[in-house]
């Protein structure tokens, strides 16, 4: 599903105008960027361990607003996720916290139209579970 999620979701970026402002994906302020920057770096160099810091680091600053930052902060303390058990627990986490913050199509729609690597993450975090 998370596959499938992240087609979508890069589908969707090849027409900018589909995806959300930065104020609804919590990357209007420099705690966002910092961490959108800290993101794409762990997963450029492929650090798991610096994706899971940066999730970590995220969530502890509470930035508020848009919830897409913090289930990204989730999804990257997800793949960083070293231990499989640790993995399991982290996706526990996530599968709840999606619950509660996609409760409608039109929902979806906004989750599926972020700048995040959401979903291409969360689809790495299960790879471990297929091998």
């Amino acid at each position: 599903l998370f596959g499938l999620m992240s087609t979508i979701n890069l589908r969707k970026a090849q027409i900018p105008e589909l995806l959300n402002n930065a104020e609804i994906d919590g990357l209007a302020d420099e705690a966002g960027l910092f961490f959108q920057n800290e993101v794409l770096k762990g997963l450029t160099e492929g650090n798991s361990e610096a994706l899971n810091r940066a999730g970590a680091f995220y969530l502890q600053l509470d930035a508020g607003g848009s919830a897409l930052a913090p289930l990204t902060a989730l999804a990257s303390q997800t793949l960083g996720a070293s231990i499989v058990q640790e993995r399991l627990a982290f996706l526990e986490t996530f599968q709840a916290a999606l619950k509660q913050v996609i409760g409608s199509a039109a929902e979806l729609d906004i989750a599926l139209s972020t700048r995040w690597p959401l979903w291409g993450m969360m689809q790495m975090s299960l790879d471990v579970f297929t091998a």
